[in-house]
C-alpha cells in the first residue's frame, strides 16, 4: 500500500474536525487507488505480450484499459480535493506545484466524458474509442526490451501506430514509460504515479505536524464488518464479528 501502517493519515485524532477528516480520507483513498491501479496495470502489461490464449488476452486488454483510466479518474478527483482542504490551505506552493503537475489529466479525462456524444467525431477523425496505451518493457536491461501498443477498439485505419521508446535506460527488468493517449492528448502514467507518491509523502508529514500536539484517542481509519448468517435453523441466528481497522 502507498501509506504505511504508521502513517499519520491512519492515526488522525478523534477530536479532529469532521470535514477535515473527510477531506483527508478522500485524498488517502484516491492516492491509494492510483497506486493500486498502477500496480495492477503493470502486471497486465507484463503478461499481455506473452499471453497466447485469445480470451485471456482480451481480458488482460480490458483490465489494462480499465486500470489506466481509473488512474486518470482518481488523479482528477485527488486534484479537486486539495483546494477546499483547510489543512492544506497553509501550504499554497506545495498544492499549486502538485495541481500543475497533474494538469494534463483533466484534458485527457475530458476526451472520454460524455462518450455517447463523441462517437460521431471519433469515427469521422479515426480516433480509437478508448484511446491507446503504449509502453516499453525491459527484458535484458539496459540493452533489450519490447515496445508495445494496445489500441482500445478497432476500425481505426488512418492513424499512425506510434511505438513507445524508453526515455531512459534502466537496469531493472519490467515496465517503463507507460503512456495513455486519447484524441491527441497523452499522459505518462509512471510520471503521474511518481507525482502522486511524492505528494502523498509530503501530505503524511503535513498531517503529522498538524496533529502532533493533539493528545486524544485515535479515530478509526476504516471499518470492516463481517457477518455470518445461518438460514438452516428455525430461529434466525446472526453472528457478527466486527473488525475495526486502525493503523
Amino acid at each position: 500500500m502507498l501509506f504505511s501502517e504508521n502513517s499519520s493519515l491512519l492515526r488522525i485524532p478523534s477530536s479532529a474536525d469532521v470535514q477535515d477528516v473527510m477531506y483527508l480520507d478522500a485524498m488517502r483513498y484516491a492516492a491509494e487507488m492510483i497506486e493500486l491501479s498502477y500496480v495492477r496495470l503493470c502486471d497486465s502489461l507484463l503478461r499481455l505480450p506473452i499471453e497466447d490464449d485469445v480470451t485471456r488476452h482480451r481480458y488482460l486488454s480490458v483490465a489494462s484499459i480499465q486500470d489506466a483510466w481509473a488512474m486518470i479518474d482518481s488523479s482528477d478527483r485527488l486534484r479537486s480535493l486539495i483546494r477546499p482542504s483547510k489543512i492544506l490551505s497553509s501550504y499554497p506552493d506545495f498544492c499549486a506545484e502538485f495541481v500543475e503537475s497533474v494538469a494534463p489529466i483533466r484534458e485527457l479525462r475530458n476526451t472520454v466524458q460524455h462518450l455517447d456524444h463523441k462517437i460521431p467525431s471519433l469515427a469521422a477523425k479515426d480516433w480509437p474509442v478508448w484511446g491507446t496505451l503504449r509502453w516499453f518493457e525491459w527484458r535484458e536491461p539496459p540493452r533489450k526490451g519490447v515496445s508495445c501498443l494496445l489500441q482500445a477498439g478497432g476500425h481505426v485505419e488512418r492513424r499512425p501506430l506510434n511505438i513507445q521508446s524508453p526515455r531512459h535506460r534502466q537496469d531493472v527488468i519490467g515496465v517503463s514509460d507507460v503512456i495513455l493517449a486519447s484524441r491527441g492528448v497523452e499522459v505518462s502514467l509512471n510520471v503521474l504515479r511518481e507525482n502522486v507518491f511524492m505528494f502523498s509523502q509530503t501530505l503524511d508529514d503535513i498531517v503529522s505536524e498538524a496533529f502532533e500536539q493533539v493528545a486524544t484517542e485515535e479515530r478509526l481509519a476504516d471499518l470492516f464488518l463481517h457477518v455470518g448468517v445461518d438460514f438452516q435453523v428455525e430461529e434466525l441466528v446472526v453472528k457478527a464479528d466486527s473488525k475495526s481497522e486502525t493503523a
